[in-house]
């Protein structure tokens, strides 16, 4: 007799009557009564006899093609020559994910072969070291620092008043020079200048005076000296000089030769008695520069003497 297997679909051309489990998955047949098949007769293709590989041999052929009943559960036996054969089984569930967990584990497999790969040995003394991969930092433009040009202040040299009312330090390639104005009358006023030879429209004045000043003593000064036009530059600020506060008055104007200058004032009061002023005076497009070289030093250097007047 023949069984056929309705889980696996294997043919057992072997079993009989006490067969009762299926050979290839081990699964119960169903009732011995349902599913014993009589093999029909049937006809081969080209009209010859072929003995049934399943009928005992010398048997008739089959005279009739095989046909089953739809739904009836009966698998078609196997061709010629393929007795005790095994059907192709059917690919589970179960060996998919295995198939999936075992391309995880070659890839993971994989990725420590490479991580190995990169370690080396440190001196042959057994210690691994892994090799460190150095990452490129972003790129940035970094700004163009723009530098200012170094002023290196001139040299200078002392100065004393001859009357002890100040003392100031000068370039040494500069004349001084002391004037009197009213000088015989009941308030004289001493003005020392100090001039650059070869610029005769730089110059540095200290004024000694027991008259009040104010703002706009520097228009007074630079008419007195021939200067027109004059424009005040702003409002007046403050300056500590020699531990003194002095007040700050800056202005442009043009010269006798229509040469256009900046003038700046500082002045203060010290004990009530006598004034002092401090004027600084160049071309305008040279000021900001002569300032830094050679005003801002002199200034700095500038100290009362022990006569107040």
């Amino acid at each position: 007799m023949i069984q056929s297997c309705i889980h696996c679909g294997f043919i057992n051309g072997n079993a009989d009557e006490h067969t009762i489990f299926c050979p290839n998955c081990g699964e119960p047949y169903p009732a011995l009564n349902d599913m014993t098949v009589q093999v029909p007769q049937m006809a081969p293709r080209d009209g010859t006899s072929v003995a049934s590989p399943f009928a005992p041999y010398g048997t008739s052929p089959y005279a009739q093609p095989y046909s089953a009943d739809r739904g009836s559960g009966v698998v078609p036996p196997p061709p010629p020559g393929l007795r005790g054969t095994r059907p192709p089984a059917r690919r589970s569930m179960g060996g998919f994910v295995g198939g999936m967990l075992l391309g995880l584990g070659l890839l993971l497999l994989l990725g420590t072969v490479l991580a190995a790969a990169a370690l080396t040995r440190n001196g042959g003394n057994g210690v691994v070291a892994q090799v460190a991969t150095a990452t490129p930092s972003p790129t940035h433009a970094r700004p163009t620092a723009t530098v200012s040009p170094t002023v290196t202040p001139v040299p200078l040299v002392s100065y004393q008043d001859p009357s002890q009312r100040f003392s100031v330090r000068y370039p040494a390639n500069w004349s001084a020079t002391v004037s009197t104005t009213n000088s015989d009358g009941e308030f004289p006023a001493y003005l020392t200048t100090f001039r650059d030879a070869g610029a005769s429209s730089m110059l540095f004045d200290v004024l000694v005076t027991p008259q009040r000043l104010n703002s706009g003593s520097l228009k007074s000064f630079v008419q007195n000296g021939g200067g027109t036009n004059f424009q005040q530059s702003g409002g007046t600020t403050n300056a500590t000089i020699a531990g003194s506060d002095w007040r700050v008055v800056t202005g442009t104007f043009t010269s006798v030769n229509g040469v256009p200058l900046t003038a700046q004032m500082l002045y203060t009061r010290r004990d009530n008695i006598t004034t002092y002023a401090m004027f600084l005076i160049a071309r305008q497009d040279q000021f900001t520069a002569l300032s830094q070289k050679t005003f801002t030093p002199m200034v700095q250097s500038f100290a009362f003497g022990s006569n107040p007047a």
